[in-house]
């Protein structure tokens, strides 16, 4: 199944309203602007396989799988509000589809949770993060792959302000206790997001 076909899946089976095929080209639209290097389509496409991993988890599956497409809709490496951006954008999009309130915040707020400022209790919540953060558990090629990319949106920062701050941000993640807070991802890839993440501060983040 493509990704288009799983979106309009998902549009189907949460009977929203309205074309959904039109609201999947805005999104393909918005995932391949010429500023995004690693938050594309190419991201909410792994992330979509990530989440068949743990479909059964989630209390509402459908309200996760909405907010893996949207989390990073609006992504302006210049900005630092696109995951409120991206969740009033969803909120918006759900509310012309006449779905519920309820819905529609309950997607927001999972959106919001991958700010990454804490790590969430709920469930469904724990699901989109350990989603989010999958790629830091990558071979370290690909991992480095990925590094080099988010660099390259953040191009404009000067490299003796980006790989310091870069290196305290990952340096928060190895100090919790777990990266990965789901039994199949803390399983899958803890090992090595903390692997990548120490070398990758040994290596640039000095």
């Amino acid at each position: 199944m493509t990704d288009k076909d799983k979106f309009l899946d998902l549009w189907q089976r949460i009977d929203a309203k309205g074309d959904g095929l039109v609201v999947f080209c805005k999104l393909k639209e918005l995932y391949s602007e010429p500023q995004r290097k690693y938050h594309n389509t190419n991201h909410i496409h792994q992330s979509l396989q990530q989440f068949e991993y743990v479909r059964h988890l989630p209390n509402d599956p459908e309200a996760v799988e909405m907010a893996i497409w949207f989390h990073d809709a609006i992504y302006y490496p210049k900005s630092s509000n696109n995951e409120l951006r991206s969740a009033k954008f969803a909120l918006n999009v759900m509310r012309l589809a006449k779905l519920s309130d309820s819905y529609g915040m309950t997607v927001y707020a999972l959106i919001m949770d991958t700010r990454h400022l804490r790590q969430p209790r709920k469930i469904d919540a724990q699901v989109l993060v350990d989603i989010d953060l999958s790629s830091l558990g990558k071979p370290w090629t690909e991992f480095l792959r990925d590094s080099k990319n988010i660099r390259e949106e953040y191009s404009f920062i000067p490299d003796e302000i980006f790989y310091p701050e870069r290196a305290k941000i990952l340096q928060r993640f190895l100090k919790r206790p777990s990266i990965f807070l789901t039994q199949f991802f803390h399983k899958k890839y803890e090992e090595q997001a903390r692997d990548n993440l120490t070398r990758w501060i040994k290596e640039f983040g000095a």
